[in-house]
């Protein structure tokens, strides 16, 4: 039973997050040049805690150090956690590359 209560409090804070960057791709995708960004890492497998951050991965047009500074404060005051804000390329390490691959749900 209290694993069923934490499964759904899990998911809740999923679906939470999931329309939290649906709004704020739509408001602000332009503005930051946003192809894609999704959620990874504990959230996105409903493993999370309430001490948890929140694993985000961002495609963005022309990134710079100014920009991504930018996104990630701007995600951390609309979302009241900490943020790891990690943009996709080419040149990540294979593991955090093949984990988002694996757990990224794209919004």
């Amino acid at each position: 039973m209290f694993q069923y209560l934490k499964l759904v409090k899990s998911m809740l804070c999923l679906d939470e997050c999931k329309a939290k960057l649906v709004s704020f791709k739509q408001c602000f995708g332009h503005e930051f040049g946003i192809k894609s960004i999704g959620i990874f890492g504990s959230v996105a497998r409903q493993e999370n805690r309430e001490d948890s951050d929140l694993d985000i991965v961002v495609d963005i047009d022309n990134p710079t150090l100014s920009t991504m500074y930018t996104l990630k404060t701007v995600l951390t005051e609309m979302f009241h956690c900490e943020i790891d804000l990690v943009r996709f390329r080419s040149s990540l390490p294979p593991f955090l590359k093949q984990n988002i691959e694996k757990e990224a749900i794209y919004v």
